[in-house]
């Protein structure tokens, strides 16, 4: 492996995410490389301050939320979804109508989807 290869992979190798035989030539190339093995010792150092750094959990969901922003409305994903619903019924109506008005299937030739059992979504 080269720099270029190795580079990418040095965080997931800090954090042990790396598979074998990735994480044994990472680690070759790196014993043997000045310049990975600082990048190497830039992301342990990282991966220690972040490790000390004092969390205040508690205050972690509010912050999240208040970046979020207007982009957190549920409310508005949930009429998307009924708008979504009601068009796709629509659309089965008027190809049910073609595939009547049409009995050889010559000038609408579309496969039958059968309709899902369950949504994976609860729309309220």
């Amino acid at each position: 492996m080269n720099c270029d290869e190795i580079r990418p992979l040095l965080a997931a190798l800090v954090d042990g995410e790396l598979e074998e035989p990735a994480a044994t030539a990472a680690q070759e190339h790196v014993a043997a490389c000045p310049s990975c093995r600082g990048e190497l010792a830039a992301c342990e150092a990282i991966q220690t301050a972040a490790a000390l750094a004092p969390v205040d959990t508690a205050d972690v969901w509010p912050a999240v939320v208040a970046g979020l922003g207007a982009e957190l409305d549920l409310n508005a994903v949930a009429r998307e979804l009924r708008l979504l619903r009601d068009e796709i019924a629509a659309l089965r109506v008027e190809v049910a109508g073609l595939r009547r008005s049409d009995p050889g299937g010559t000038a609408l030739d579309l496969p039958h989807f059968p309709r899902p059992s369950a949504s994976p979504f609860q729309i309220v």
